[in-house]
């Protein structure tokens, strides 16, 4: 939201802004912050976040399955320091997407299938990144 020129400060840095960004949080508190500052609260660590994103969709960091040739898979490090492989598989002509904790028996397949491979990958992402949310907001 742009602050048309009133003297407005981010609430966790105090720099003055032109642009507000409104951040709720879960007990429906909204806090006013600047971009970087909202960055840093929504994801920790914007920059870790731009490279996790990058590094994410890098073919070269899929493997593909022994078992069959369509399928990818690659390993995901969540915020507790486990492991969680990300599996894209091709079933009946549509791809899904199976997330497996390296330790434990903890396995998903969503239940949703997708046209391409590459949109399955982007839900891939969404589905690991909620998880990360989770789990930090366990941590505290």
């Amino acid at each position: 939201m742009y602050t048309l020129g009133a003297k407005v400060r981010c609430e966790k840095c105090n720099h003055q802004l032109r642009w507000i960004h409104e951040l709720r949080n879960e007990q429906g508190g909204i806090t006013r912050v600047g971009s970087c500052c909202a960055k840093r609260l929504v994801y920790d660590d914007a920059k870790g976040a731009e490279k996790n994103f990058r590094d994410f969709f890098k073919l070269s960091k899929w493997r593909v399955s022994k078992q069959n040739r369509s399928n990818i898979w690659r390993d995901a490090r969540m915020p507790d320091d486990s492991v969680v492989t990300v599996t894209i598989f091709l079933s009946n002509g549509q791809y899904g997407i199976c997330l497996a904790r390296r330790r434990g028996n903890d396995t998903y397949f969503h239940r949703t299938r997708y046209n391409s491979q590459s949109k399955a990958m982007e839900v891939a992402f969404e589905l690991l990144e909620i998880g990360r949310k989770e789990l930090r907001l366990a941590q505290r």
